[in-house]
């Protein structure tokens, strides 16, 4: 902030007498005597309010024979009325240490944001830009995204029943970009997408850290990975945990799924019953049998 406030300014003319002062001075220079006798107050009331504002800067004092002379100082005076603008108001509190510029967005992150990870998709309008910068920036600028990519990210930083909604708000909102085959994505606003001739598929792509890739554990269940040896590890985990040679309806599958991993029960359902974990009798009920050390989940995912 400026070593010289307004609002030592404010406070001053926000006076009547002061501000009538100011006013008469405006016009043209004039005597302490004629001020009083203007504003019909004692000599002594027109000195006060002239030391005050002396002080400040705004009046300057000439002796003129035996009266002393008082003009307004239009520099000072100025300086001031030009701070009062919408762009003096606006450069004064960016330059404020009083003003916590980041405590807003921070609330919004709080009350939204457990664990690193999004948990909802806000119906306050005003919420949204400030998850949406936090979630587009989880993204490199300047990267690439095959769509495998992209959903392994939002998994690990939307909690699962919100991931295709914010997917969705991330394309919507403009702050994602993909081609029209759904083949590669990337950000907007990608200092290399304002190039004329930009191509994203020259875009080099991104390397997912090992932090979005590891197996998480997030509300007591395993996340889920496109890496193919996560994925069977999620695949096992919850494979071990259906009993071999026991009927179970879809619904008490899928119970299992959501309780021991995150991601789309009815797709791991299908997974299961693709590597022969689970078998769809006839009934329309599940089972499985004995996982000997042969089979296949024991192995790659691939």
């Amino acid at each position: 902030m400026s070593e010289k406030d307004i609002l030592p300014f404010l406070k001053l003319i926000a006076d009547k007498t002061r501000l009538n002062i100011v006013g008469l001075l405006a016009e043209h220079p004039r005597s302490g005597d004629e001020l009083a006798a203007l504003l019909n107050v004692n000599p002594s009331t027109i000195s006060q309010h002239i030391s005050r504002m002396k002080k400040l800067g705004l009046i300057r004092v000439r002796a003129e024979q035996y009266y002393n002379i008082y003009e307004i100082d239009f520099d000072c005076f100025n300086w001031y009325t030009s701070q009062l603008t919408a762009v003096g108001l606006s450069t004064r509190v960016l330059s404020s240490e009083a003003i916590n510029f980041e405590a807003y967005e921070q609330q919004i992150l709080d009350k939204w944001v457990k664990d690193n990870s999004l948990q909802g998709v806000p119906s306050q309008i005003q919420h949204r830009p400030v998850l949406i910068k936090w979630l587009t920036h989880k993204f490199d600028r300047d990267r690439k995204y095959a769509k495998e990519q992209v959903r392994d990210v939002l998994a690990a930083y939307c909690g699962p029943q919100f991931q295709n909604s914010w997917h969705k708000i991330l394309l919507k909102e403009g702050k994602l970009s993909r081609l029209s085959n759904r083949e590669w994505y990337w950000r907007t606003d990608s200092i290399l997408a304002k190039n004329a001739d930009f191509d994203p598929q020259q875009l080099p792509q991104a390397e997912l850290s090992e932090k979005i890739r590891a197996p998480r554990i997030r509300n007591g269940r395993l996340t889920v990975s496109r890496d193919p040896e996560l994925l069977r590890r999620n695949l096992l985990s919850i494979a071990l945990r259906i009993q071999a040679e026991r009927p179970y309806s879809p619904n008490e599958i899928d119970q299992i799924t959501t309780q021991y991993s995150e991601g789309d029960p009815d797709f791991f359902r299908q997974v299961l019953v693709d590597k022969q974990v689970l078998y769809l009798q006839d009934d329309g009920y599940y089972h499985r049998d004995p996982l000997g050390p042969e089979h296949q989940i024991w192995g790659s995912a691939s």
